[in-house]
Parts: C-alpha cells; sequence; structure tokens
C-alpha cells in the first residue's frame, strides 16, 4: 500500500493513503493540509487553550470538520473528578464518529495534541476494522510512516470496551450509508433499543 509523502512542514503523516494522523495544526498548516487533499478533520483533543481550534476558521468550504474530544491524561495526572478511562458509550460514539468521517469524507485527518495517543489508538480502530487486520498490526502498520503512534491503550482509554466490539462498530458503520436516528442512538448505548426519546 503506498502512502502520500509526509507533509512539508505540518507534522502529521498518511499512514494509509486514505488516512493521515497528526498533531493539532496551526492557521499556517492549512493551506499545505488542504493541498494534500484532505476533505475531512476529526479533532480528538478534549480540552486545551484556544490553539487547538484557532486553525479552524482558516478552513476552506472543501474540508468538513467534526470534534469527538477526549482526554489521555498527557499532560500529567487528571483531577480527581476527571477519568482518561472512556465509558463504553463514548468509546463508541468515537469511533462511530470517526468511521463516519472516513466514510463520508475521505482522506481524513485524525489529530489531538501531539498526534501519538488518543489520534492514534481512534485510527489503530478505522484501519483494522477497514483492512481486516487486527489493531495491533495497525498500530505496527501506522508506526512504520508514523512512529511516535503509541500502542493501544487496552489497559486505559480502552479499558471497558473490548477490541471485537470496536471492531464490529467501525465495520458496520464504515459499511452502511445511513443509519437511522434509532439504530444510531442504540448503537453507541450498545444495545438494540429503539430510542423512544429521540434523542
Amino acid at each position: 500500500m503506498e502512502v502520500k509523502p509526509a507533509f512539508p512542514s505540518y507534522d502529521g503523516h498518511f499512514v494509509t493513503p486514505y488516512l493521515a494522523v497528526g498533531a493539532c495544526p496551526r492557521p499556517e498548516h492549512v493551506p499545505e493540509i488542504a493541498a494534500a487533499g484532505i476533505r475531512g478533520i476529526l479533532n480528538v483533543v478534549s480540552c486545551a487553550g484556544r490553539e487547538a481550534f484557532e486553525y479552524i476558521a482558516h478552513l476552506p468550504a472543501s474540508i468538513v470538520w467534526a470534534h469527538c474530544g477526549f482526554w489521555d491524561g498527557y499532560f500529567g495526572p487528571p483531577e480527581p473528578s476527571a477519568s482518561q478511562v472512556l465509558c463504553p458509550s463514548f468509546a463508541r460514539l468515537v469511533i462511530v464518529r470517526a468511521c463516519e468521517m472516513l466514510r463520508d469524507h475521505p482522506p481524513l485527518l485524525i489529530h489531538c495534541g501531539g498526534g501519538s495517543g488518543r489520534s492514534g489508538n481512534v485510527a489503530a480502530v478505522v484501519i483494522a476494522a477497514r483492512e481486516g487486520i487486527s489493531i495491533d498490526a495497525a498500530v505496527a502498520r501506522m508506526q512504520k510512516t508514523r512512529k511516535v503512534i503509541a500502542r493501544f491503550f487496552r489497559e486505559s482509554l480502552w479499558k471497558f470496551t473490548p477490541d471485537e466490539e470496536l471492531l464490529g462498530l467501525a465495520r458496520d458503520t464504515l459499511a452502511e450509508r445511513e443509519v437511522p436516528r434509532a439504530a444510531w442512538c442504540a448503537r453507541i448505548r450498545g444495545d438494540g433499543r429503539p430510542d423512544k426519546t429521540g434523542v
């Protein structure tokens, strides 16, 4: 599988022809991201300063942007009320959102703060599901192009969501063009119950 060359100055890499992983872009990186053909950006930064979001104002209309952020503890121990373990429903939400973005707006850039842990972990699930390989094999494949990609955090971020569940959810989302709202909500909850509230 031939992968596109690295970006000229942006700290990001195409890890497959359809998916790039990188650090948080700055406004000056937007032209080279657009020139590389990126059509979707998923930002998984949870909480950060204004610099984590100021590039958005410079995006052209050809790039669709979405945010589904979560904490990874990189900046030190979390606050007492914060957890770096994703609850199952939020873990499912992150994977569904990433797969929807890849399905509808490829090639996709997934970025976090440094382009290693959060973005690499989400990308690993998406690639594994699309390529029919294990998550570990997806991580190893990405590390050939982007060496800073972290291993898959089964004991922390994804502790309560088994690989098989994440991969099945990703495969289903990539394969379906549209999912009715009730089925989408049931998918995030992790059950087959129809959504009675419409929320």
